[in-house]
């Protein structure tokens, strides 16, 4: 995939924007896309909750990271530091692509796209008191401005939620 322009933003929220129109409260979504898409200019956003454990006062520090894969293989992954959280926090990602393209072996009429989000320890020597409460994804095609229509995207599906693991 060619990558143009990554935007992110980190909020205080608890919820996953109304906006988006995959959401879990897992650590993944998983839809399947028409091949249609393939070759054409789109705009990927991803969202995560990040929300402090019961009693904490913060977070500590931690990494928040997502991952694309497509067809089963990993298109690309992204990490982000984060420090002494006092709230729930919303993790926005926006990634701007000129022309997507996945590995040609691997098209298929419908073809499996899976955002896996997970929290991880950066030291640990730092306690990590945050969880991942939910996650959200969105694509919208670039050129027509459009939200990419159920036609072209199918069923979401959701797997179990690891709220703490090693990168």
């Amino acid at each position: 995939m060619l990558q143009e322009l990554l935007e992110e933003v980190m909020l205080p929220a608890s919820n996953v924007p109304d906006r988006f129109h995959h959401q879990s409260t897992n650590d993944s979504i998983s839809v399947e896309v028409a091949s249609r898409l393939y070759g054409k200019a789109v705009e990927f956003f991803f969202c995560a909750v990040v929300e402090l454990e019961k009693d904490a006062t913060t977070t500590g520090m931690f990494s928040c990271i997502y991952e694309l894969t497509i067809n089963d293989q990993k298109i690309f992954s992204k990490a982000r530091s984060f420090y002494s959280l006092d709230t729930s926090h919303v993790w926005l990602t926006k990634i701007n692509y000129h022309c997507l393209i996945w590995p040609l072996n691997s098209i298929q009429y419908q073809n499996h796209f899976k955002i896996s989000f997970r929290i991880s320890e950066v030291s640990s020597k730092v306690k990590v008191k945050a969880s991942l409460k939910g996650c959200g994804f969105h694509i919208v095609s670039k050129k027509e401005k459009y939200q990419i229509d159920q036609e072209t995207i199918g069923s979401t599906h959701v797997c179990n939620i690891n709220n703490v693991s090693n990168v």
